[in-house]
Formats: structure tokens, sequence, C-alpha cells
């Protein structure tokens, strides 16, 4: 699915959920952007979240800093004068006492050119390249795959904790962990959160995390890749994100879902699916457990085998004792039974022909 970029003409945009909200004007640099909304349940929270980078092929360490901003109003209309500069996307986020995302959320947004006169003196921008991100994010695992398996170990941050999972022009929905509590992972002591991509292939897709202290990151946009659908044929038992520390509370538009425990990978997997990595893991553990067995016998086998061989000498030189000689390095040596008792006998020299003669 290409990508969504709209600039003014969100203009009248309507968002079809359980209350709708209308963008009145434009976007613009250092100008009043007003919007109106009807239905829901008071308080209404407006997320507005400025994406660092279109670019879904970047690391984690080159997203880049993204904005969020939030907004609380109780009646409509309402008007905010967002800071950034011309050409910025971003998307808005509409929600209500109800939940999270309930409103809607809007495709990608673009921030227009400033229609004020250039001698007004206005200036709103902000300096928003903080990348203090990169220092809350040890590891980013997973890749955007329909279905996927992604997880993300935090470090320095505040209770309570929340990932939003954000669909430009689509649901979006916000998980809570009231109280993530550290644990050991393979990148070392952190929160580990895990979670199920269940976006279908070709959308796009971004993430929005916040802690005790505000806003932590915002993610680049990323275009889901292709995966299995089992996430969609069984959405309760695989649709949650989860904690180790215990499952986490969440908020999502339309049924509510059941947290359950979830496997995590300790490393980057961009191209598994669920179903289809807990099968690969199935299979290497029996086939660990069958390779050790087999190992086992062999061993057995082989101290068998030299204990017999042991034995089998054993009774090799019991027998040549009482027989007509014994061999030692380098020649015969004679033996005679005297008394019940073997006896090796001494031997002189090597006979000559002349003294047999």
């Amino acid at each position: 699915m290409p990508l969504l970029f709209v600039l003014c003409l969100a203009l009248g945009l309507p968002v079809a959920h359980s209350w709708n909200f209308t963008i009145d004007t434009p976007p613009s640099e250092c100008e009043p952007f007003s919007l109106s909304f009807a239905g829901g349940e008071a308080p209404y929270q407006f997320t507005f979240l400025r994406l660092p980078s279109l670019n879904s092929s970047v690391s984690v360490d080159g997203w880049g800093a993204g904005h969020a901003l939030v907004m609380n109003e109780t009646a409509s209309p309402a008007s905010i004068t967002l800071p950034w500069a011309a050409g910025d996307p971003f998307v808005l986020i509409g929600s209500d006492a109800t939940g999270f995302g309930t409103g809607g959320t809007t495709p990608v947004l673009g921030m227009a050119a400033s229609q004020l006169p250039a001698d007004s003196g206005e200036n709103c921008l902000e300096d928003s390249t903080n990348n203090t991100y990169v220092d809350h994010i040890v590891a980013w695992n997973g890749g955007a795959v329909q279905c996927g398996l992604m997880s993300m170990v935090l470090t320095g941050v505040q209770s309570p904790l929340s990932l939003a999972v954000v669909i430009p022009g689509g649901p979006s929905t916000r998980y809570d962990d009231p109280n993530p509590s550290n644990t050991s992972t393979p990148e070392g002591m952190g929160i580990l959160i895990a979670w199920y991509l269940t976006v279908p292939a070709g959308d796009d897709v971004f993430f929005f995390a916040e802690d005790g202290n505000g806003p932590l990151f915002v993610s680049t946009l990323m275009t889901v890749g292709a995966g299995s659908g089992t996430c969609f044929n069984d959405p309760e038992s695989t649709s949650v994100l989860t904690n180790p520390g215990g499952p986490l509370e969440t908020a999502t538009t339309g049924s509510a879902a059941t947290p359950t425990d979830v496997p995590v990978g300790s490393g980057s997997d961009s191209g598994g699916t669920g179903g289809g990595s807990n099968t690969a893991k199935i299979g290497a553990i029996v086939g660990g457990v069958v390779g050790g067995l087999l190992f086992i016998v062999g061993v057995a086998a082989l101290v068998m085998f030299l204990m017999h061989r042991h034995n089998r000498r054993q009774r090799l030189l019991r027998q040549q004792t009482y027989g007509i000689a014994a061999y030692g390095p380098t020649r015969p040596v004679p033996a005679a039974v005297e008394g019940g008792e073997v006896v090796l006998k001494e031997m002189g020299p090597t006979e000559t022909s002349e003294a047999r003669t």
C-alpha cells in the first residue's frame, strides 16, 4: 500500500469510529490548527505524533527524534498551534473517556508553509532534536511482519509504561503496564515487552511509547511485510502484548483481548511469524534431545566394547600361563609348572647351529 501523505487535503476529513472528529483548518507552520468533534464521552484527548522519518529501512538508532503533543479537551471545538516546520509529517489520534483511539486515527498529515506575513515576527518552532530515546531502547527485536512477534527492551523508564501501535488511517491500540518490572534479558537487565503485530501486510504502522515522565519515543513509519494469518484466525490468543512481570492491561478499539503469555526470541527475526517460530523451536528441542540420547548410547556401546576387549585379553593371558610358552617383549620364554605354581625359566644365550651339532 503506498504511503498516503496528506497535506491540506485533510480539511474536513471525517473519521468513522464510535465518535468523530473533523479537521477544520489545514495544519500550517505557526498557525492555529482547529478541529471539531461530536459524540463520545468527555474528557477528550487528542494525541499529535510527529514521525521522525518515513523511511522504514532505517535502524532504531537512525530513527531520529519524533515528537508528541497531547491536548485534553472537554468540549468542541478545539485549537492548538503545532511547533513543527513545513513538511513535517504527523498523525492525529482521537481518544475519549471510553478508551484510546476510539475517535480514530488520521492518515499521515503534513505541515503546510505558513501564510503569515514574513515580517509578522511569529516563530513557534521548537527544537525537537532530542535523541535520548536511544538511551532507553536497549534492543528492538523482530521486523514489521504480519502476525510476527516483536519485542523491545527498555531501561531507565518510570511507571506506568504504555506502548501504542498506530495505524495511520486505521485503528490504533494502546497497551498499558502500570507496574513494569525489570527482568534478565540477553541484552542485560531491562523491561521486556513483546507483542504480535496484528496488522495486515501492506499497511503502514508505527509505535509510540510513554512512561511516567512523558513520551519516550515515536518510531519511524514501517510498512508491514507478508507473514502468517494466525493472529487473525485466533486474535484473542495472539494479539496481546505481554510482559514477564505480568499481563498488560489493554485499551483497544472493538472487543477486548485476553492477555496471554507468548515466547520471546532473544535475537532479531525479521522474517519469522508467531506460529512458525514456535514450530521451529519445538523441532530444535526435539532434535537436541534425540541427538543427546544417540550420543549417550554411542558412549555406552564404546565402553562395553572396551570392557569386553579388556576381559578377553585377560582370559588369553591366563590361558597362556598354562601353555607351552608365555611371550615377553622380544622372544619366547618357556614356562613350567612347579608345585602348582607357574615359573618362568631363565633363558641362556640363543643356541647356534654349531652348538646343536
